[in-house]
């Protein structure tokens, strides 16, 4: 992601609360990223999130879709049940369209 592309991001997608030390280190970890993860294999334990504390995420790289993540509370087992998801913005792009 170029400087122009985080700005964007964070203009658009970053809450206007957020505070300026979270925002350098999203600057910095996307210009700089950590090595790629298996999202199937990867948990928010893994990752080190805390309660109100941020991810990012892109699905299938090249197409570009950008999630950002706000992990409002953790809970032991909960890889037992689906995610729960609390807000959304737009609508879903179909996966994988050309296999429909």
């Amino acid at each position: 992601m170029d400087d122009d592309a985080i700005e964007r991001f964070i203009d658009e997608a970053v809450p206007d609360d957020v505070s300026e030390e979270a925002t350098e280190r999203f600057r910095a970890l996307r210009s700089s990223p950590p090595p790629e993860g298996n999202a199937a294999e990867t948990t928010i334990d893994d990752l080190g999130i805390e309660p109100s504390g941020t991810l990012f995420y892109e699905f299938d790289m090249g197409d570009g879709w950008e999630h950002h993540v706000v992990c409002r509370e953790t809970r032991p087992g909960s890889l037992d049940g689906p995610p729960r998801v609390v807000d959304e913005r737009g609508e879903a792009p179909p996966p994988y369209p050309d296999e429909q």
